[in-house]
């Protein structure tokens, strides 16, 4: 992996921490979808925005997992 590359996957973890911070604002603001009903657009909106910030911190547990194994590697 090249110095770029290792640059890039580290600003993608960056951003998903951002991202995923603003999402855990959100659920405290708003509460949880069935607060509003699983099947409104409000409670369907939730929903999905918290089942992929679940997506988002997988990959970016997997992004420090590359780096690890790249840092480990040099």
């Amino acid at each position: 992996m090249t110095d770029n590359e290792i640059d890039d996957v580290r600003a993608l973890t960056d951003a998903c921490n951002v991202i995923s911070s603003a999402v855990d604002g959100i659920k405290k603001a708003f509460g949880a979808p069935g607060d509003y009903g699983y099947s409104s657009p409000s409670g369907e909106a939730l929903f999905r925005l918290y089942r992929e910030n679940l997506i988002l911190l997988d990959a970016a547990d997997r992004c420090r997992a590359t780096l690890a194994s790249v840092k480990g590697a040099a």
